[in-house]
């Protein structure tokens, strides 16, 4: 028996005692460990990140650039320039930052960056990338193009009013901001004013279903309450825009399209002279954007945020306390259409700012460092952050991700191994002896390592193959356990640790029954005690073995496998003369070779014993 067959049945027998023990949700993923990374070359407010040439790049006040190559070790760069930067953006081959008092930089790499002639002092809030061209719009209507990043110029926007975002969809860039100003080009050149049929600020707006959808409102306070609008407008080609009932005065802040529907979200107060207040949140939803239907959230808490991903509409927020005048909790809710709300509990936290999904996960952040996640937008797991300050943001990239805070925070997570199962994740139905391929996704896994595949027949984790790192794939003949229980496990074994393991997400079901090959040891099987030297019988059962094939018969010394004898397909039992190997932990193993593959094998239910020396 050579040694690497001797180390791979070592690990098996250790896969399956490991598993036995292992609670079904006890398994790592990509935000199990986040690590301080920032800061520590600066303490200023970081605004925005980006991602881009292998590089993240985030900004912040006081010129603050920073970069890193994975999210791990992140370097000062110099600005040129102590005006708060609000936003970056990669682009044709270039970083793109913009900021206060029109200041505009540029760099290739993220490292060197280039002051670039803006042509205006007023501030710009953000920057968009479409068409092959990059707009920057701000403060008093400034929109500023470039098609490389380096020469700017400054387009006529018709308008002095604030612009707070603007989106590119439809062959058509559109610009919002205050006093509903909205704004359209075809080639971000010529600027047209729409009429928007509102003079609500308009807070944000998405493209989705072919219709652009503006959401916003105001607020102002009246002797002690605050009196709310809302509104929503859209527009098939960002021209003629129309004004929407949506049927709450409570201001609109975010608006997302998914699972074919519009979702908008919003929040109000009011406060008494008691000095008391009371929120209230908004949720709407919209097949066509036209037609707006408000939901019962089923809570009074205040929602700032929605995302769509994995079938589901996620909102966050806070829940106010009136008496303390304060947030008391995060407020997390989910929808698989939009329609209909439920709370899902986050776990005790401070209010959520942000919610995102990405890499087949929602990530929430928000005040004190608070970090949640869900592969669902149901069952949220807490991270540790290692942080109290707020957090903002959160991005995805060089398989790793990175959020983003107050006072210059940077956090990356522990992503760089992973491994996730596809196929079965949940609902399959599998006849038995059928072919199944089992499919999964990896992502740097140790070259030198080993993939081990199991399943849990209803009622044990049964051992099905090892594999090279670089598979991803298996093609599995279902066995003889019918059960509605089923799971996949797979893992990945490298440098003496599993570096990286998934199960499935939800159960699947094997079904029917069928004549295959099976094998079963009767003795030892658990309990029994063998002493050195003395003459043991190994007994086995079996059924439809393939008649040209072998059997192989191993033991556990308690330390490694040994190699015991081969017989013919048709055996069922073998006499030992138990070797001078005292142990408490011994175990047989059975395997039937054939067709170039294991056809069915076994291992001893318990450890037996062999005592005493020869």
């Amino acid at each position: 028996m050579s040694k690497k067959l001797r180390e791979r049945l070592s690990v098996i027998v250790f896969v399956l005692s490991l598993i036995v023990c292992l609670p079904i949700s006890a398994y790592p993923d990509a935000l199990d460990n986040w690590h301080w990374r920032n800061p520590l070359p600066t303490g200023n407010n970081l605004l925005s990140v980006s991602y881009g040439n292998n590089t993240f790049v985030a900004v912040g006040a006081n010129g603050t650039i920073l970069t890193s190559p994975g999210g791990v070790a992140w370097t000062t760069r110099t600005s040129g320039t102590s005006y708060d930067l609000a936003g970056v953006i990669y682009g044709r081959n270039t970083f793109v930052a913009v900021g206060y008092s029109g200041t505009i930089l540029t760099s290739s790499d993220g490292v060197t960056w280039v002051a670039r002639n803006s042509g205006t002092s007023y501030a710009l809030f953000g920057v968009s990338y479409g068409n092959n061209t990059f707009v920057a719009v701000g403060d008093s209507g400034t929109i500023l193009i470039s098609s490389d990043g380096v020469t700017w110029v400054a387009r006529t926007s018709g308008t002095h009013n604030n612009l707070n975002g603007v989106i590119y969809g439809n062959n058509t860039f559109v610009a919002v901001g205050d006093s509903g100003t909205i704004l359209t080009s075809p080639d971000s050149v010529t600027w047209i004013a729409r009429t928007s049929g509102t003079s609500y600020a308009l807070y944000g707006v998405i493209y989705g279903n072919n219709m652009f959808v503006a959401v916003g409102g105001s607020h102002v306070i009246i002797a002690h309450s605050g009196v709310y609008s809302s509104t929503i407008q859209t527009s098939p080609d960002g021209i003629t825009w129309t004004t929407r009932t949506s049927g709450t005065p409570n201001v609109l802040t975010g608006v997302s399209y998914g699972n074919n529907s519009f979702v908008a979200v919003g929040f109000g107060y009011t406060s008494a002279m008691s000095g008391s207040i009371t929120s209230y949140n908004t949720i709407l939803t919209s097949v066509d954007g036209v037609t707006w239907t408000t939901r019962t959230s089923g809570t009074s808490n205040v929602l700032t945020g929605v995302s769509y991903g994995n079938n589901t509409f996620v909102a966050v927020g806070g829940i106010y306390n009136s008496a303390d005048l304060a947030y008391d909790d995060g407020a997390i809710m989910t929808s698989p259409d939009g329609v209909t709300w439920t709370t899902r509990t986050s776990i005790k936290s401070n209010k959520l700012n942000a919610v995102s999904y990405v890499n087949n996960t929602f990530v929430a952040v928000g005040e004190g460092g608070t970090m949640l996640t869900s592969p669902d937008g149901v069952t949220w797991r807490t991270r540790t952050s290692g942080t109290s300050n707020s957090l903002s943001g959160v991005s995805y990239g060089n398989n790793t991700f990175v959020a983003v805070g107050d006072n210059g925070t940077i956090l990356q997570s522990d992503s760089t191994v992973q491994i996730q199962i596809t196929s079965p994740n949940g609902g399959e139905i599998w006849p038995v002896a059928s072919n199944q391929t089992i499919t999964w996704t990896a992502s740097n896994l140790t070259p030198n390592g080993y993939l081990y595949l199991i399943y849990y027949d209803g009622s044990a984790w049964q051992y099905i193959a090892w594999l090279s790192p670089p598979s991803t794939s298996y093609t599995w003949q279902v066995p003889n356990t019918p059960t509605s229980g089923a799971y996949i496990w797979i893992g990945s074994w490298a440098n003496n640790k599993w570096e990286a393991y998934d199960i499935s997400d939800g159960a699947f079901t094997i079904t029917g029954s069928a004549t295959i090959p099976a094998i079963k040891i009767t003795s030892p099987n658990g309990g029994e005690t063998w002493q050195v030297g003395s003459a043991q019988t190994i007994r086995w059962q079996l059924a439809n073995l393939t008649p040209s094939g072998y059997l192989y018969l191993f033991y556990y010394d308690g330390s490694a496998w040994q190699y015991i004898a081969w017989l013919s397909p048709n055996s069922t039992s073998y006499t030992w003369q138990v070797p001078n190997t005292p142990t408490s932990g011994a175990y047989i193993w059975i395997g039937s070779w054939a067709n170039n593959k294991w056809e069915a094998y076994d291992i001893s239910d318990g450890a037996f014993t062999i005592s005493g020396n020869q």
